[in-house]
């Protein structure tokens, strides 16, 4: 053999080695098991995988697959990732994670019940012994808030960890803090005390769960100071409630709770006792479509008399410039 051949096959040979150090640098050795996430019941759970060390080499998880000891399951990347992967995180998680409102998109989807609640052992490429992490049972919160952090990065199953808010981050940096807490529904009307995304009506939150004809979507009853619909007002302060439908009274909650009319000048949109420039431009507002108190719908609508038609028109613009230049168009016994 030659020199030239020698050349040869010793470049070769180098190369070699260096083609198979780069494939183990790209096969996604640094990825760790970094968060563990589970509600009481495991339909909403996502486990996120972090590279340790800084390495913008490691896209190379296609065909690596991630398992549960006690469950049997197993995800199987179907590609490697792009871009650098340096520190950054794969998110796997449930279809019920994906459809929480605010939760990042997770890069890949695995079925509810992937983790055992009661404890577990969670690989990433167990063929390779790349990473592990084992939990007893009682270690995995379970109360839709909290979730394990591993803290270590060694490529072992006994890692330490912590227990804090659930951080769940996907490949795009994207991340959020999940409320995925049992509804607490004592009166069965499908809203939570706490207003948890478990609960059939999801974050609207019931203001008396004592009383199942009481929640955010109630009709208001008009029966006393109750606050049926959970807007914070009661009866009285309620339009539909409190409103006699005459453009020349104004209702105001009395003692007890009881509505009272009280006698209002015609055009006095504001109820300040005068007809001025706020007037009218309190039924512009409302023309426009913007209503503050107490320049509200039932105080602006002044024709036709007595009560009005339930809209703010030209022809409630008009009313108050009546009442500005002194016609009491309705004949309102207080003026003007």
């Amino acid at each position: 053999m030659n020199g030239k051949s020698c050349a040869r096959v010793g470049l070769a040979a180098s190369m070699s080695v260096l083609i198979a150090a780069g494939t183990v640098r790209a096969a996604g050795h640094t990825w760790r098991v970094t968060e563990l996430f589970s509600n009481s019941d495991g339909s909403i759970q996502f486990i996120e995988l972090r590279e340790c060390c800084g390495f913008p080499n490691e896209f190379g998880v296609g065909g690596q697959v991630v398992t549960s000891d006690a469950t049997g399951s197993s995800y199987m990347f179907p590609g490697n990732v792009a871009g650098s992967t340096a520190l950054r995180h794969i998110l796997l998680a449930t279809a019920a994670f994906a459809a929480l409102p605010n939760a990042p998109t997770p890069d890949h989807i695995i079925p509810a019940g992937f983790i055992n609640i009661g404890g577990d052992t969670i690989s990433f490429a167990p063929k390779f012994n790349l990473d592990c992490f084992t939990f007893a049972n009682g270690e995995l919160p379970t109360d839709g808030t909290l979730s394990i952090h591993v803290t270590g990065i060694a490529a072992s199953c006994d890692d330490p960890f912590t227990l804090e808010p659930n951080t769940p981050t996907n490949y795009a940096w994207d991340t959020a803090t999940i409320n995925a807490a049992d509804c607490v529904d004592g009166d069965g009307d499908g809203y939570g005390i706490t207003g948890h995304n478990g609960c059939p009506n999801g974050f609207a939150i019931d203001c008396d769960d004592a009383v199942d004809v009481v929640h955010p979507n109630a009709t208001e009853m008009c029966d006393g100071a109750i606050d049926h619909d959970c807007d914070g007002l009661d009866d009285c302060e309620e339009a539909a409630c409190c409103d006699d439908d005459d453009t020349c009274t104004q209702e105001q909650c009395g003692i007890g709770g009881i509505c009272e009319s009280m006698a209002r000048e015609y055009g006095d949109a504001n109820n300040d006792g005068a007809e001025d420039i706020f007037d009218i431009l309190c039924v512009l507002d409302g023309f426009a479509g913007v209503f503050n108190v107490p320049c509200t719908l039932t105080n602006l609508d002044f024709s036709p008399c007595p009560g009005g038609d339930g809209a703010i028109d030209i022809f409630d613009i008009l009313a108050a410039l009546d009442g500005f230049g002194g016609v009491n168009a309705c004949g309102c016994p207080a003026g003007p």
